[in-house]
Parts: C-alpha cells; structure tokens; sequence
C-alpha cells in the first residue's frame, strides 16, 4: 500500500484511481513513534529527542530501530544460553530449549529475554541504522 510500484499497473493510469500522497507532520511522526515504543518505558522527551537525532528518517526507520533492539538482545541472549542439564549450550542448545517450549505449549525461555531499550541505546542503533 505504501509502494505504488507494486500495484497491478492498469489500475495506474489516469482515471482508474484516486491516488492519496501522505507525508505525516511533525506532529503526527512523533504520535506514532511514541506508539511504537511507549510500552518500551520510553518518554515523549527521549522520543523527541531521538526523532531530533534522525529528522529525515522515514517511519520504517523507527520500525527498524525498535527491531534492531530486539534483535541484539536476542542475539546476545542465544550466546549466553547455558544449559541447566548439561546439554548443549550457546545458540544451539537456545533453539532447541525454544523448540521444546513450542511442543510443551509453554514460553519460559522467551519471557528470559530482556530487551534494553534507552535513549543512550536508540541513538546508538539508529546512528548505526543510519549509515
């Protein structure tokens, strides 16, 4: 919906439909990045703040951003695994503890996962995201 690119291209020309071009105002680009990240603790100060940082970043970017969180934290939380049976650690041993969880129909490895999300950390990532 975002791409007109990938729309089937005789619903393109003239006349077949209206096309609406949104660019969100500042007000509205803040509005929806504190929606992505108020269940993170994060305040309408820090999402000013980081919004300031990256003023010509689209609203993927935020999105990307929250992600790239998660995803560290994920990443570092596989290599940290250690098994409490002496069964395989590391990366390894995390998804086989995952899969278990699956087929037990329980989440007690990923309620483990802790995901740090700060201004401090939302600038670094993003400063990394940008380049």
């Amino acid at each position: 919906a975002n791409d007109l690119n990938t729309i089937y291209a005789p619903l393109l020309r003239d006349g077949r439909m209206e096309k609406f071009y949104w660019k969100p105002d500042e007000e509205d680009m803040f509005n929806m990045i504190y929606t992505m990240f108020k269940d993170d603790n994060v305040t309408p100060e820090e999402v000013v703040q980081v919004r300031s940082e990256f003023p010509n970043q689209g609203l993927d970017f935020f999105g990307a951003l929250r992600a790239r969180c998660a995803d560290t934290d994920v990443r570092k939380r596989m290599e940290e695994y250690e098994c409490e049976n002496g069964g395989l650690s590391g990366p390894p041993g995390y998804l086989r503890a995952l899969m278990r969880d699956i087929r037990n129909q329980v989440n007690t490895e990923g309620d483990k996962v802790n995901v740090e999300v700060s201004l401090e950390r939302l600038l670094e990532e993003g400063r990394s995201l940008a380049q």
